[in-house]
């Protein structure tokens, strides 16, 4: 579970983000919602240790990681996946998740079954060039 209490957030000396607190079960996916400049990827910045927490806690199956490395972070599981063209367009999804299933050798195989098992519309995308598919199609 990924659990945040009270945690404070932002960029130099200006707060982003204000005592936010929530908990994510695991195998649970949530939507972070708010307008342009609400702070939600401020927040997801320091979940994933990208931005110092300035006051709270971030934990993660039961182990406190506010001040935890991102490299750390990423080990035990836990990912981010901007929006943006993140992918080779040429390329094939499948092309796409192989090269990075084959930097990570049979861990990172396990994942993308994983990730299939988890997003099974996927699997009908995957002969179709990354460059084709939409933005919401991509960060599947």
């Amino acid at each position: 579970m990924l659990q945040l209490d009270s945690v404070t957030c932002g960029y130099g000396r200006v707060s982003v983000v204000f005592d936010v607190s929530l908990q994510v079960p695991d195998a649970q996916m949530v939507a972070v919602l708010g307008n342009n400049g609400a702070g939600k990827t401020t927040l997801l910045r320091a979940v994933m240790g990208l931005l110092p927490v300035r006051t709270g806690t971030i934990t993660f199956d039961g182990t406190n990681i506010t001040k935890m490395p991102t490299n750390k972070r990423v080990r035990r599981g836990i990912a981010y996946v901007p929006q943006g063209q993140q992918s080779f367009g040429q390329l094939t999804a499948r092309e796409n998740l192989k090269l990075i299933a084959d930097h990570h050798g049979a861990a990172g195989a396990r994942r993308m079954a994983e990730a299939l098992d988890l997003f099974p519309a996927l699997r009908d995308l995957l002969g179709r060039r990354a460059g084709l598919l939409s933005g919401g199609q991509r960060q599947q």
